[in-house]
């Protein structure tokens, strides 16, 4: 049996990819510390098994100890103020064997791995994001990083999986990310990355991710090669789904190109909704969607332009279609809205998650 931790565990990516294939395994442990992404976790992996009870101050201090439910983007404590909620955050917390903050492990708890991934933040890499890049010690979310190679050389793990945004390969990132390879390297890793896109793996977003597979020896890993998909927008969109015609009281839209091109991610053109400084781009539902990203909620979550019955409306994809489009099933979406999760933070697991299509085919060349 495969033994699995997953850093920065998110919904379980990872996870749901192996269930997927039928690989035996087991998740011995994750680490994660953002209240919504346990909740999901534990709803989408768990059956609700019992938890041994403890009182609200034991609960507590269990969070205090592991960082749970700190926000790293505001600095602040997001721990819930019932107690209902507190038990529940910690019945997921402990079900899903979650070692919290990674940078307060202590490698003499874990117990022996023979996966480990690790899809660290990727706010400072992200040519979306602040670009504070994942230098050593610099504090920045990108550079818990290094955390990992603690657990990396006291655990040895056969094999290591990264995955990140493709600007961690850029020229204002290469150099750190040449020197977390070198670390690698002097604890015996055999190290092999490529970029990778969704829409290669038939989902029908343009999401490129570097992935790296590190192994323990010199085993040969080849990346699956892909094939470009004949999925749409269209074919994950809901059947009943909230749209919003081009209303010009209220928004101006100019359409650049007629809606023909089908097989390719496909700007139609510019919505300007009026009072506001910027315009938002618009893509044709018979490509694919662009990039999904941790800031797609409230009005950022992409907009669609579709055709009914010879008339145009301007849709924004729901939080299903969101995970759709990263490959997470239905099912998987429902267990984790019904765990309490708002449309926001729907958004945003599906933002920071990892195409689940994609992890499915390099499982496959890894253990198959």
């Amino acid at each position: 049996m495969l033994r699995v931790f997953e850093a920065f565990a998110g919904v379980g990516s990872q996870r749901m990819a192996l269930r997927n294939i039928g690989i035996d395994f087991e998740v011995v442990g994750i680490s994660d510390v953002d209240r919504y992404a346990l909740l999901a976790y534990d709803a989408i992996h768990h059956n609700g098994e019992p938890v041994e009870e403890k009182t609200k101050e034991e609960m507590l201090a269990e969070f205090t100890k592991r960082n749970i439910a700190y926000n790293f983007s505001t600095g602040k404590s997001e721990i819930p103020k019932k107690h209902e909620d507190i038990k529940k955050l910690y019945e997921a917390h402990v079900r899903s064997k979650n070692f919290g903050d990674i940078r307060t492990i202590d490698v003499n708890e874990l117990p022996e791995i023979d996966l480990f991934t690790y899809s660290f933040p990727c706010k400072n890499i992200s040519v979306a994001g602040n670009q504070g890049g994942f230098e050593v010690e610099s504090n920045t979310q990108s550079s818990l990083v290094w955390e990992c190679e603690r657990i990396i050389r006291a655990k040895k793990p056969k094999y290591l999986l990264m995955e990140n945004v493709k600007n961690i390969i850029g020229k204002n990132h290469i150099d750190n990310f040449n020197k977390w390879i070198n670390v690698l390297n002097d604890i015996g890793y055999t190290n092999h990355y490529k970029v990778l896109n969704a829409c290669d793996f038939n989902t029908p977003q343009n999401r490129e991710r570097v992935i790296m597979i590190s192994i323990l020896d010199d085993t040969i890993f080849s990346f699956p090669l892909g094939k470009r998909t004949d999925l749409s927008v269209n074919d994950i969109l809901e059947n009943h789904n909230k749209s919003f015609e081009i209303d010009k009281n209220l928004m101006e839209f100019k359409l650049d190109m007629p809606t023909t091109n089908m097989k390719k991610l496909y700007q139609v053109g510019a919505l300007n909704i009026k009072g506001s400084q910027s315009n938002r781009r618009v893509y044709s539902s018979f490509g694919y969607c662009p990039t999904l990203n941790s800031m797609n909620g409230g009005n950022r979550q992409p907009k669609i332009l579709v055709e009914t019955n010879g008339d145009f409306i301007i849709k924004k994809l729901s939080p299903l279609e969101c995970w759709r489009v990263m490959g997470f099933t239905d099912e998987d979406f429902y267990k984790a809205k019904n765990a309490g999760l708002s449309n926001s933070k729907l958004y945003e697991r599906a933002g920071r998650g990892i195409v689940v299509p994609m992890l499915e085919e390099i499982f496959k060349n890894l253990f198959k």
